[in-house]
């Protein structure tokens, strides 16, 4: 069941790319695009097998691939992503990923 019609929360997507010469995180140029935002907590398992607390769960087109360290801003707020999944549907497709999220110091 593909869920495109219900993104329709507009936020910034940025790339990690790593980090400078003085530890400074650096990103590729922003992404505008449309998600469905769920503010909801869950204790989650990052990819290093740490776990944590997400502040959300983040679902995206399949036109980007979000990844650990990558960057959200949502309502001016700047998240990290901690996990990404991509549940298949009932008939065995991919229609979304499923990006958890922690807010950043600001």
């Amino acid at each position: 069941m593909y869920i495109d019609w219900a993104f329709n929360q507009p936020v910034i997507f940025r790339k990690y790319l790593g980090t400078d010469g003085w530890g400074e995180p650096q990103y590729e140029p922003d992404v505008n695009l449309k998600v469905w935002w769920s503010a909801k907590q869950k204790l989650i398992s990052t990819a290093s097998g740490e776990d944590r607390i997400s502040e959300a769960d983040v679902k995206t087109p399949l036109t980007i691939d979000p990844q650990e360290n990558d960057v959200f801003v949502y309502l001016g707020r700047t998240y990290r992503v901690l996990n990404v999944g991509t549940p298949p549907t009932v008939y065995g497709d991919i229609g979304h990923r499923k990006v958890y999220v922690e807010s950043m110091p600001e």
